[in-house]
């Protein structure tokens, strides 16, 4: 619990230009969002933040319709190891968002359920 309070006290002020600019609907979908998920817990960062806001921005009406889900896709996201990825690469912030959504696509988009040609691939 500390480890979250100084992660949010160290990024109180994009906290505030996030409550700002969105409001505070959305803020506390954030906040719900990296909280009650246990992998995002880890490694809260800027990109982390301002990738969750985007994410909560474009998939606002899913996030209303199955918060419960939401947060459960989250739960299974493999959150430290995209950021891992993300670091590499020059803009971890939109990298996060794409690896994120795909996730959130499988899940709730239109082929749901369906699995992947690649989803096998960890039993090779």
């Amino acid at each position: 619990m500390a480890g979250l309070i100084l992660a949010f006290a160290r990024h109180a002020l994009l906290l505030d230009r996030i409550l700002t600019s969105k409001g505070e609907d959305h803020f506390r979908l954030v906040l719900s969002t990296v909280v009650e998920t246990e992998n995002n817990q880890g490694y809260i960062d800027k990109h982390l933040l301002w990738a969750v806001s985007d994410l909560v921005e474009a998939y606002s009406k899913l996030v209303e319709q199955d918060a419960t889900g939401w947060l459960e896709c989250f739960d299974r996201a493999p959150v430290g190891e995209l950021q891992v990825v993300a670091k590499g690469l020059r803009h971890q912030r939109f990298s996060l968002v794409g690896m994120l959504a795909e996730r959130v696509v499988r899940r709730f988009g239109l082929n749901a359920g369906q699995g992947d040609l690649f989803d096998e691939r960890r039993a090779a």
